[in-house]
C-alpha cells in the first residue's frame, strides 16, 4: 500500500524546511553579501585613487644652495582627477628664509655678490607650478623595481626681499645720475616664470626623487629708501653697476634643482 502525500502537506513541509534553513543560515548569508559588497566598494575606491585625486609632499634641497637667498622649501603636488590618464597636476611651494649652510659664494666671482655689505635680510619664496606628465617607464635595477616618468611644467614664482645695504651706490629711477650712500634700505621684489623639463623616479613605496631644468624670465622691482649720508656721485649711470638701478629690470632665469617627494594620498 502506497502512502500518497497530499499536495498541501508537501507545500507545508517545504515551507517549514525553508524557514528552518533561513533561520540557520541567514546570518551567514548576510555576512557573505556584506563581504561581496565591501570587496566591490574597495575595488571601486582603489580605482578612484588610481585615476583620481592624490597628493605628494615635496622638499627641494637644492633651494638651500641658492645664492644670496637660500631657503628651506616645502610644497605639495596635487594630482588632478584622471591623473594616470591625462597626467595633470598642480604644485604649490613655500620657501622659508635660512642662513647659508656654507659660504661658497666667494668662489663664484661671476655673480658679483656684495654679501659682506648686506644685513637685516628678510625674504620668502612662493612657487606655483602646472605639470603635464608623460607615459611612465618601469625598470628593475639590481632587482629593485623603479618607475620613471618625464614631465613638462610651467612655473611662476614671487620673492619679496628687503635688506640693509652698507657703503653702496645706485642709479635713481628717473634720473641717470649715480648716487652713493653709507646706508640705505633696499626692497627687491622678484616676479618671474620658467618652462621646465623634469624626470621623476618613483620607488615601489611612496618615495620619489626628481630632477628638473628650465629657462625663463624674471622681473626685479628695486627701490631705495631711508638713506644715511646720501650724496651724488662723480658721474652718470655708466659709472655704476646697472643692476643697482632703481625701478624694474628684466633678465633671464635658470631653474635647476632636485626634489624629494612622499605620497600621502
Amino acid at each position: 500500500m502506497v502512502n500518497i502525500i497530499d499536495t498541501n502537506d508537501l507545500r507545508y513541509y517545504i515551507d517549514r524546511i525553508s524557514r528552518c534553513l533561513f533561520r540557520c543560515y541567514s546570518h551567514r548569508l548576510l555576512v557573505l553579501l556584506l563581504m561581496c559588497y565591501t570587496h566591490l566598494v574597495f575595488a571601486q575606491e582603489k580605482e578612484k585613487v588610481k585615476d583620481g585625486f592624490g597628493a605628494i609632499v615635496k622638499f627641494t634641497p637644492s633651494s638651500l644652495l641658492t645664492p644670496e637667498t637660500p631657503t628651506v622649501q616645502f610644497g605639495v603636488e596635487l594630482l588632478l582627477p584622471k591623473f594616470t590618464k591625462y597626467g595633470s597636476s598642480v604644485q604649490f611651494d613655500y620657501g622659508f628664509q635660512v642662513a647659508p649652510i656654507f659660504d661658497y659664494y666667494s668662489s663664484l666671482a661671476f655673480l658679483q655678490l656684495d654679501l659682506e655689505n648686506i644685513s637685516n635680510k628678510s625674504y620668502r619664496k612662493y612657487h606655483v607650478e602646472f605639470r603635464k606628465y608623460y607615459k611612465s617607464v618601469k625598470k628593475k635595477i639590481l632587482n629593485f623595481p623603479l618607475e620613471g616618468r618625464s614631465y613638462i611644467a610651467f612655473e611662476g614664482f614671487y620673492t619679496p626681499y628687503t635688506y640693509l645695504q652698507k657703503n653702496g651706490s645706485y642709479v635713481i629711477k628717473n634720473d641717470d645720475l649715480g648716487y652713493s650712500f653709507d646706508y640705505a634700505s633696499v626692497s627687491k621684489n622678484t616676479v618671474g616664470f620658467d618652462v621646465k623639463a623634469g624626470y621623476v623616479v618613483m620607488f615601489n613605496f611612496p618615495l620619489s626623487v626628481e630632477g628638473f631644468l628650465g629657462f625663463g624670465l624674471l622681473t626685479v622691482n628695486r627701490t631705495y629708501s631711508d638713506f644715511v649720508n646720501k650724496k651724488i656721485g662723480n658721474g652718470y649711470s655708466y659709472n655704476y653697476d646697472s643692476r643697482n638701478k632703481e625701478g624694474v629690470s628684466i633678465s633671464p632665469h635658470l631653474a635647476l634643482g632636485i626634489r624629494i617627494g612622499y605620497k600621502i594620498l
